[in-house]
């Protein structure tokens, strides 16, 4: 009984997370954005699982996405093969920063952009394109 609870509750969970990913704007979003929307996802998740606490580093956060079951990573687009992929910017060929141990307002961004434009992760999974004037105000630390 139990262990049917506890399938009933991952089921519920990909397809909130399915629906949510689909009510988030356009029905096709490009890939840029939905990297940084699952990896700012994907940390969430491991927020949640982890009492609260953020992932200390990378290494962490790539170890947890494949525990995760296999229906939410399908339903999320998850392709634990290549988590590298996941965790670059195709626009800048860049790896993201991502702020681990202490999140702020963003939980990830572009390291370069393109065209004087970054795209920015909330730790709510929204993702959005700023200028820089706009991205020194949220990420002050940043160089």
């Amino acid at each position: 009984m139990r262990h049917r609870v506890h399938n009933r509750a991952r089921i519920a969970l990909v397809l909130l997370c399915t629906l949510w990913l689909g009510c988030t704007g356009k029905t096709e979003q490009p890939a840029e954005v939905k990297n940084l929307q699952m990896l700012a996802t994907l940390y969430g998740r491991y927020i949640s699982t982890h009492r609260g606490q953020p992932p200390p580093d990378e290494a962490a956060l790539k170890k947890f996405i494949p525990t995760l079951s296999p229906d939410e990573l399908r339903a999320m687009g998850v392709d634990t093969a290549d988590l590298d992929k996941l965790f670059t910017s195709p626009r800048d060929g860049q790896p993201y920063v991502v702020h681990y141990k202490q999140p702020g307002a963003v939980v990830a961004y572009e390291r370069d952009g393109k065209e004087g434009k970054r795209l920015v992760a909330y730790p709510s999974g929204q993702v959005e394109e700023v200028d820089e004037a706009r991205f020194k105000q949220l990420v002050p630390s940043a160089k």
